[in-house]
C-alpha cells in the first residue's frame, strides 16, 4: 500500500540500456490533473523520489515514463498505483 504524503520511490522498468538517454520524465496522472517529474536512470530503470508533498491526492493514480534516446522518443507502459488515505490516530 502507499500512502499520502509519504516518500518512496516510484520506478519504471523500461527494459532498454538507458545509457545516453535525456529528456527523462516520469509523467503521471490522478483525477484529472496531469504532470511530471523530471526523472533519473539507473540502467534500465527511470525513478522519482517522491517528497511528502508529492502523493498528496486519494485515488487513482497512472505513470508512464518518457525518455529520448538516439534521437527517438519513447514511452512506456501506463503503471497504475492506487494512493490510500492514512487512518489517522483516535483522539
Amino acid at each position: 500500500m502507499i500512502y499520502t504524503g509519504t516518500n518512496i520511490r516510484i520506478e519504471i522498468d523500461t527494459e532498454m540500456d538507458l545509457s545516453g538517454a535525456t529528456d527523462t520524465v516520469i509523467r503521471y496522472k490522478v483525477g484529472k490533473t496531469f504532470g511530471e517529474w523530471e526523472a533519473s536512470i539507473d540502467g534500465t530503470k527511470l525513478y522519482y523520489d517522491t517528497s511528502t508533498d508529492d502523493l498528496s491526492t486519494a485515488g487513482p493514480w497512472q505513470f508512464q515514463g518518457v525518455f529520448t534516446l538516439a534521437g527517438k522518443r519513447f514511452k512506456t507502459e501506463i503503471a497504475k498505483e492506487t494512493i490510500q488515505i492514512p487512518i489517522p490516530k483516535p483522539e
